[in-house]
C-alpha cells in the first residue's frame, strides 16, 4: 500500500509542479484575483445602497393607497444576484389590491427574463460559471494528449507503471488545481467583506456559503473530467483545445438558450390585452352582486377575482420556466446556477415565496371581515385607523435546510456528471494506444 501511495504521490506532485511553472496558470490566477476584487467591490456597494434604501422605505402606509411592502436584498446577492434585481423588490396591498407581481428596482419582468434573465450579471457566481471554468481548460486541456503527442506516456507505461495509478495521480492533481483555484478566489471575496464594517454575515449565511463553494467545486470539477476525458480519446493537444471550446460554448450558452427558445413556443401564454379582458370580466361580475356585500367587501371580492388570474398566469410562467429548466438538465452552466441561486436566495422561487407571503399578509391583515367587531364596515375611518395601525411586515427567506433539500437532485446531478465522465476517461485510458 505505501509502495502505491507513494508512486500516486510521485506522479502527483510531479503534475503539480507543472501546473504551478506554466505561464497559463499565473496569467490566468492573475486575471482571476483582479476580476474578482473589481466584481466584489462593486458588488459590495451595490448591496449596501440596496440595503440603506430597504431601511429608509421597508414598510409604508399610505391612507389613500394602501401600503407598500419592500424586499430586503439578501447578503449573498453580493455572490450571486440571480433574479434579484430583475424581478423588483416592492409590493403594493390595499382593499382592491392584491400583488401577483413585484414592482420597483426594474419593474416587471419579462418571459426571458422569468427564464434565465439572471446569466448577464456579473458577479462571483460569473467569475465561476464562465472565466474560471474556461480557465480551468485551458490549463488541463492537454493532460494526457500532450503526453502522447511528446511520447513520454509511452516512457512512462514501459516502466511498468499500472494505467491507473498515472490517471489517478492526474486526476488528483489536476482536482487540486480546481480547489487551490476556486479556494483562492473565494478567500479573496470573503476578506473583502470582512473588512467592510457594513456588511455581515450570519451564521445560516456562512452555512450557505460553504455550500455555494461545494457545488462550485463540483461544477467546475465537471469541466476538469470533461477535459480529461477528450483529451486521452484525443492525441493532438490543439484539436483537444478546439474541441473542449466548442463543448463549453454548447453547454454554457447554445443549449440553455434553445431550451428557453422550446418552451417558450411550446407553451402558449396568453396576451395582455387577454389579461386585461379576464380582469375587467371579473370586475364586472363582482359588481353585479354588489347589492349583497359591504363596501369594502366588495372592494376585496374584485381584488380576490383579479389576484386569481394574474396569478393563474404567473403560475404558467412558473410552469414554463419549470419546462426550461428540465430541458436545459444536463447543462452544467443551468445546474450550477439553479442551485447557487437557491443557496443565496436570489432565484424565483424566492420571489414566489415573498408574494405568497404577501398574500397571507393580505389575508390576515387587511381583508374586510365583517364577522369581527374591529372591521371598518362602511365606516372609512374605521378602516383608516386599522390601515394605521397594521404590524409591520419582514421577509424572511427559507430555511438552509430547506434550500438544501430543494437542490439536492440538482446535486446529485452534478455528482453523477463528474462520476460518468471520470469513468469515462478511466475506461479509454485502459485502452488507450500510446504507441
Amino acid at each position: 500500500i505505501q509502495g502505491i501511495t507513494f508512486m500516486i504521490g510521485t506522479i502527483f506532485f510531479r503534475e503539480i509542479q507543472e501546473y504551478i511553472k506554466s505561464l497559463r496558470f499565473l496569467i490566468g490566477l492573475l486575471f482571476i484575483v483582479g476580476l474578482v476584487i473589481l466584481c466584489m467591490h462593486i458588488n459590495i456597494k451595490d448591496y449596501i445602497q440596496r440595503d440603506r434604501n430597504y431601511q429608509e422605505t421597508k414598510f409604508k402606509k399610505n391612507i389613500m393607497h394602501g401600503v407598500y411592502i419592500y424586499k430586503q436584498p439578501h447578503v449573498l446577492s453580493i455572490f450571486s444576484q440571480g433574479k434579484e434585481k430583475k424581478t423588483g423588490n416592492r409590493v403594493h396591498l390595499g382593499e382592491s389590491y392584491i400583488p401577483s407581481r413585484t414592482t420597483g428596482q426594474f419593474g416587471r419582468f419579462s418571459r426571458q427574463d422569468m427564464l434565465f434573465g439572471g446569466f448577464e450579471a456579473v458577479d462571483f457566481v460569473f467569475i465561476v460559471r464562465v472565466i474560471i471554468s474556461l480557465f480551468i481548460i485551458f490549463l488541463t486541456y492537454d493532460t494526457i494528449s500532450q503526453e502522447k503527442f511528446q511520447g513520454t506516456l509511452r516512457l512512462s507505461l514501459a516502466n511498468n507503471i499500472p494505467r491507473h495509478r498515472i490517471l489517478l495521480g492526474k486526476f488528483l492533481a489536476g482536482f487540486f488545481i480546481v480547489f487551490v483555484s476556486l479556494t483562492f478566489a473565494c478567500v479573496i471575496s470573503l476578506i473583502l467583506i470582512e473588512i467592510n464594517p457594513a456588511v455581515s454575515l450570519e451564521t445560516t449565511d456562512w452555512l450557505r456559503l460553504a455550500a455555494m463553494f461545494a457545488v462550485s467545486l463540483l461544477y467546475l470539477s465537471l469541466f476538469y473530467t470533461i477535459s480529461l476525458f477528450v483529451s486521452t480519446i484525443i492525441n493532438t493537444p490543439s484539436i483537444v483545445l478546439s474541441v473542449l471550446l466548442q463543448i463549453w460554448v454548447i453547454l454554457l450558452i447554445i443549449y440553455p438558450n434553445f431550451s428557453v427558445f422550446l418552451a417558450d413556443t411550446s407553451y402558449l401564454l396568453p396576451s395582455e390585452d387577454k389579461l386585461a379582458e379576464q380582469r375587467l370580466t371579473s370586475m364586472v361580475n363582482a359588481y353585479e352582486i354588489r347589492p349583497k356585500l359591504e363596501y369594502y367587501e366588495l372592494q376585496n371580492k374584485c381584488a380576490e377575482e383579479v389576484y386569481k388570474i394574474e396569478k393563474n398566469y404567473e403560475n404558467e410562467l412558473s410552469h414554463m420556466a419549470e419546462r426550461a429548466r428540465n430541458f436545459a438538465m444536463f447543462s452544467p452552466a443551468v445546474l450550477f446556477d439553479t442551485i447557487i441561486s437557491r443557496y443565496a436566495c436570489t432565484g424565483i422561487g424566492d420571489y414566489e415565496r415573498f408574494l405568497d407571503k404577501m398574500y397571507l399578509y393580505w389575508e390576515d391583515n387587511i381583508r374586510f371581515k365583517n364577522n369581527q367587531a374591529f372591521s371598518y364596515g362602511k365606516n372609512e375611518y374605521i378602516y383608516f385607523q386599522k390601515l394605521m395601525n397594521l404590524p409591520e411586515y419582514i421577509y424572511y427567506p427559507e430555511k438552509f435546510t430547506e434550500s438544501f433539500t430543494g437542490t439536492a437532485f440538482y446535486q446529485i446531478l452534478l455528482i453523477l456528471l463528474n462520476v460518468v465522465f471520470f469513468l469515462l476517461s478511466y475506461t479509454f485510458f485502459l485502452r488507450k494506444d500510446v504507441r
